[in-house]
């Protein structure tokens, strides 16, 4: 599988399901998009997407959480950012949702 349109710029980070089903990948341009791919099957066009506030910071690192792959986190420098992608039942269209943007402070 190869993914073309994956960034401008590129990509500064990525990761794959414990099931190899589905990529995300944070592009390196600003400003940055974190996309959910299908690696399953032939296509260049990703699954859904969230074009990601700058003032978070440049999110340098993505994980799907390994018990439930809806759930997914990144992180920069000074943020935590956690998101659940979900399906429309009616549409099976996909939406990716930032559900939280947590500061991260030295103690």
């Amino acid at each position: 599988q190869t993914i073309f349109d994956a960034g401008d710029q590129g990509v500064v980070a990525m990761a794959l399901t414990p099931d190899a089903r589905y990529l995300a990948t944070i592009s390196a341009g600003m400003p940055q998009v974190l996309c959910i791919w299908d690696w399953t099957t032939d296509g260049d066009t990703a699954l859904c997407s969230a074009t990601l506030d700058p003032s978070y910071g440049v999110q340098n690192f993505v994980l799907f959480n390994p018990d439930d792959t809806t759930q997914v986190v990144s992180n920069s420098d000074s943020q935590v950012i956690f998101y659940a992608w979900v399906s429309t039942l009616s549409t099976h269209e996909k939406s990716l949702n930032k559900f939280s943007a947590l500061e991260i402070y030295d103690s």
